[in-house]
């Protein structure tokens, strides 16, 4: 979950509300969806109806429901089936807003409803106004966010689509890993390592490229320099890449291994 730079400035110079931290957005004691687009900034034809998404299923709805006791916002049919209750269409809205929707926020996620077992949960036990909705494309999740620049949004990182945006990840509690087992999200979600891994006899295969490998350590920061850097110039991956190393040659060498080092070299069975 992130709220784009823009956002959270105008509502710290404002109210020296972060809105990076869940419980700045607690209705009982922050009005936030006004720095917010509210439902009705939404373009219909770029978002997908309630029934094309994950809403509509049991499984998820009826976790849903257990966990907080919102039965208001789901509808059981006759034969027991549980969905979540779609208000104007394309909308679902939490307790906090349900009944004065336009002071809900819109968080906007793609797929058929990406991170939306997780949202659903944390916006009505933290008391959140969210109106989740789920974009029709992928071409709309990227471009409706970058044109309407206040939206929460369903994000990852590292990954250029708001880039330009400046998101910041809002922080929830410690992830707990049992109660996610129970589709309890109300804690934050895993994060996810980038790792390198390689044969158990590459050391002795190629020392000199296993230890480069060690060394290559390259931060968030400059992930984002280099995709920006593609962003503003179009340019190929190749020709980035090839203009980063060439503009930072102190930090590359020090990936390096050091000329004329021994390496031990054993066979591995």
């Amino acid at each position: 979950m992130y709220v784009p730079l823009r956002v959270q400035q105008k509502a710290y110079q404002a109210e020296g509300v972060n809105l990076d931290f869940y419980r700045d957005y607690n209705v009982s004691w922050n009005n936030v969806g006004i720095y917010f687009a509210n439902p009705g900034s939404i373009n219909a034809s770029t978002v997908l109806p309630c029934n094309e998404t994950a809403l509509m299923s049991h499984d998820l709805m009826t976790t849903y429901t257990k966990l907080t006791g919102d039965w208001a916002g789901v509808v059981i049919d006759s034969s027991g089936v549980v969905s979540g209750k779609c208000f104007d269409e394309h909308f679902w809205y939490s307790p906090g807003c349900r009944d004065v929707p336009q002071s809900c926020l819109v968080w906007f996620t793609a797929g058929n409803g990406w991170g939306m077992s997780e949202m659903l949960v944390k916006a009505t036990i933290f008391n959140m106004p969210v109106a989740s909705v789920v974009a029709s494309s992928f071409a709309n999740y990227a471009s409706v966010p970058n044109d309407l620049t206040n939206l929460m949004l369903y994000w990852w990182v590292p990954d250029p689509t708001f880039l330009r945006l400046s998101p910041k990840r809002i922080t929830f509690p410690e992830y707990d890993p049992e109660a996610w087992k129970t589709g309890d999200a109300r804690s934050a979600s895993r994060d996810i390592s980038i790792d390198k891994h390689v044969s158990r006899d590459f050391s002795s295969l190629a020392p000199e490229v296993e230890e480069f490998l060690r060394s290559f350590r390259v931060s968030l920061n400059i992930v984002d320099e280099i995709m920006l850097d593609q962003l503003d110039t179009g340019d190929s991956d190749f020709d980035v890449a090839c203009r980063w190393l060439k503009s930072n040659e102190q930090t590359w060498t020090q990936w390096l291994p050091e000329k004329g080092k021994c390496f031990s070299v054993w066979d591995v069975q």
